[in-house]
């Protein structure tokens, strides 16, 4: 899908990219199977604002559920209309996607982001998607609500807790990750605190921060740009500041559990490469992700690939932005045929034309 309705002030995407316009879940889920059997195991759909997919498709399938709602009220596509949740379950209960091992998906907006869909979070047996990732971006943008309310966010910082707090109950393993912007027009020190207090109360994963800078043509160039620029800038880093010694306690706290990677091929970062006498290095350092989109780190000699594969590691070791670990190898981990140089696909990236 592509477009967004939501005309948020600071955001120029209404006007760049359009309406939201969607495919069916009919062709998503047949180029989804085309992949999947050309060896692809992890798929992402992308789209301005995923959770409103749909809006415009008759569900003449009749698929379920028919409605979406979230503490706000009946929101998304309309009844009778496919929906997000929909192409989930359609995904994973598709016989030619059977062996599809993640979706994952970006990006959102709490305003759509449906009680029906925190719902496909849930374990298999109690009615969730099996594999949609345990992992969520959901931009929040801030944590004062009179500063919400001047972004055109339509949504307070209560509700967004509240539906954060019932996903974890769901699926307390989730990776949760936001957007967050200092020094909006009008941000006082009172409203910048609420946000770093937001940090505190959802310890996030990871968090991608900006400061503010007006884009022509939207609502909010047209207000006065007061926040000095020192004063956003210092701001920015220290919600930086403030989130790196979050998301260090969680990494560390997944020291000594095995966790299952996808292996995106070899690290940039070789610190943790053992060398020989001769000062040559003895062994690869590979990078992959987890299914609550963590990056790890892990050392391996072998001289064939392991891009593409799905691994097992034990965590050792955590920085603030990277987890460390050993592989776990197994008989089958290399008598198994290397299928395709890249067995998986990052981004899938469903749009329609015109």
């Amino acid at each position: 899908m592509k477009g967004c309705d939501k005309f948020c002030s600071y955001c120029i995407v209404p006007f760049t990219r359009g309406r939201e316009k969607s495919r069916t879940i009919d062709e998503v889920v047949g180029d989804v199977a085309r992949l999947v059997a050309q060896g692809v195991r992890e798929v992402t759909l992308l789209g301005q604002n995923v959770n409103s997919f749909g809006k415009g498709n008759a569900n003449a399938k009749n698929r379920q559920p028919q409605e979406l709602h979230n503490p706000i009220g009946k929101v998304g596509p309309r009844a009778g209309e496919e929906n997000f949740p929909q192409l989930l379950r359609a995904l994973d209960s598709d016989p030619r996607c059977a062996a599809l091992k993640r979706i994952r998906y970006t990006s959102s907006h709490p305003l759509d982001f449906s009680d029906e869909l925190i719902d496909c979070y849930a374990p298999a047996e109690q009615g969730g998607v099996a594999r949609l990732a345990k992992q969520l971006h959901l931009p929040v943008q801030s944590g004062s609500n009179r500063i919400l309310q001047k972004m055109g966010r339509h949504h307070q910082i209560e509700t967004y807790i509240a539906q954060m707090d019932r996903l974890r109950e769901l699926c307390p393993d989730i990776g949760l990750s936001t957007d967050l912007i200092a020094g909006f027009p009008t941000e006082t020190e009172e409203d910048f605190q609420a946000t770093l207090q937001l940090l505190d109360r959802m310890q996030f994963d990871n968090i991608y921060a900006f400061a503010y800078s007006p884009r022509p043509g939207t609502k909010a160039a047209l207000l006065p740009d007061d926040v000095p620029t020192e004063v956003k800038n210092h701001r920015l880093n220290l919600l930086l500041d403030h989130e790196l010694g979050i998301a260090e306690k969680r990494y560390a706290s997944r020291i000594g559990k095995t966790m299952e990677l996808l292996v995106e091929g070899e690290s940039k970062n070789k610190k943790m490469t053992r060398t020989h006498s001769s000062g040559q290095a003895a062994e690869r350092v590979w990078t992959g992700r987890t299914e609550c989109n963590r990056v790890v780190n892990f050392v391996h000699d072998s001289p064939r690939s392991l891009t593409g594969r799905f691994v097992n590691v034990r965590i050792e070791r955590a920085t603030a932005l990277s987890l460390q670990g050993e592989l776990i190898e197994h008989d089958a981990l290399f008598a198994e045929s290397p299928g395709l140089t890249r067995e998986y696909a990052s981004g899938l990236n469903s749009e329609i034309v015109g």
